[in-house]
C-alpha cells in the first residue's frame, strides 16, 4: 500500500513536471521580462513559506487528476515503446544511438551507426516528442476538466514537496481511494 502511495506521489510530481514544462511553453512571449524575473522570487518565497491552504475538496481532485495523469502516463509510455519497437531500428539500437548522442565524449564503444540509421533516429526523436507534447496538452486537459487550474495544481505539488503535512495529507487521500477502488473488486 505504501509502495503505491509512493508510486502515485511520484507521478504527481512528474505530472506537475510535464505540466509545468505544457504551461511555461504557454506562457513564453507573453510577459515583460520584468514579470518574469520578479514572478519566480515570489513563488520560491511562496514555496518556501509554504503559505498554501488547500481545501479537503482539493486534496481529492488532486489525487484524482494525478491518478489519470498516471494512467495516461503509462499509455504514452507504451505508445512510444511500440514506436520505437516497430520502427526499422528496434528498441536496442534506438537506445545505442541515444546513449551515443547523450555522451558523446564516451570513446569506450565508438558509434558505428549508418546515416540511414541516424536519419531513422532524428524522425522517430521527432514522433516521439510529438506523442510527449500530445501527452502534455492531454494532462492540462485532465487538469482542467476535473475544475483545477493547471497553475494551483502545480502550487500544491510544490508546496507538497516541502510541507509535510499537505504531504501527508495527500498520502492519506491517495490511500482512501486506493482503498475504495479496491473495495468493489473484494465484493465481486
Amino acid at each position: 500500500m505504501i509502495k503505491k502511495t509512493s508510486k502515485v506521489l511520484f507521478f504527481c510530481f512528474l505530472a506537475i513536471a510535464l505540466l509545468s514544462n505544457c504551461q511555461a511553453k504557454k506562457e513564453k512571449g507573453t510577459k515583460s521580462a520584468q514579470e518574469k524575473t520578479q514572478e519566480p522570487t515570489q513563488e520560491m518565497m511562496q514555496n518556501q513559506q509554504g503559505d498554501i491552504e488547500v481545501s479537503d475538496k482539493e486534496i481529492e481532485t488532486f489525487i484524482d487528476i494525478a491518478n489519470k495523469i498516471r494512467s495516461s502516463q503509462g499509455e504514452t509510455r507504451t505508445k512510444s515503446i511500440k514506436k520505437i519497437e516497430e520502427s526499422d531500428l528496434g528498441m536496442q539500437k534506438y537506445q545505442q544511438i541515444a546513449n551515443a548522442k547523450r555522451n558523446p565524449a564516451d570513446t569506450t564503444q565508438p558509434p558505428e551507426f549508418t546515416d540511414k540509421e541516424l536519419d531513422q533516429f532524428n524522425q522517430l526523436s521527432q514522433e516521439l516528442q510529438k506523442i510527449q507534447q500530445e501527452a502534455q496538452e492531454d494532462a492540462k486537459s485532465m487538469v482542467e476538466e476535473e475544475g483545477m487550474t493547471v497553475e494551483r495544481y502545480t502550487a500544491i505539488s510544490r508546496a507538497a514537496r516541502q510541507d509535510s503535512t499537505l504531504q501527508k495529507r495527500l498520502q492519506e487521500q491517495a490511500m482512501k481511494q486506493q482503498g475504495q477502488k479496491q473495495q468493489p473488486k473484494q465484493q465481486q
